[in-house]
């Protein structure tokens, strides 16, 4: 799957759920919530938990080892396809603006976050 991205630019449910049903090396789901609010409610399939406060340090001061080491994954090349997802939004939105300081330009955001995400899982949402 292809999702276009831009500075602005969402990602809407459906298309988070197929990215999720199909990981892919170029493509990283990144949610900022803390490990403690992860464990509360459940994650997005295929995402990986780089907290907030965390990310800035993550993405420019780690190399690819450490990276790797600490999150279980290759760290995103500024061409990956990063979408980043919290509770509701905003954070996901902060998370957004900090990649893309840091050069990373395929920076996408799922407003929507977990709170949709768990709704629409529940509702049997396509």
């Amino acid at each position: 799957m292809s999702v276009q991205c831009n500075s602005s630019s969402l990602v809407s449910f459906g298309e988070l759920r197929k990215l999720g049903n199909k990981p892919s090396k170029d493509v990283y789901i990144i949610d900022v919530r803390e490990p403690t609010e992860l464990q509360e409610t459940g994650v997005i399939p295929s995402s990986i938990n780089i907290p907030l406060g965390e990310l800035e340090s993550a993405l420019k001061d780690l190399n690819d080892g450490q990276f790797r080491d600490k999150f279980g994954r290759d760290k995103p090349g500024k061409q990956d396809l990063i979408i980043f997802s919290c509770l509701k939004g905003g954070r996901s939105t902060k998370a957004q603006e900090i990649s893309q300081k840091l050069g990373y330009q395929k920076v996408s955001n799922f407003v929507g976050g977990w709170t949709e995400w768990a709704e629409k899982i529940k509702n049997k949402c396509p």
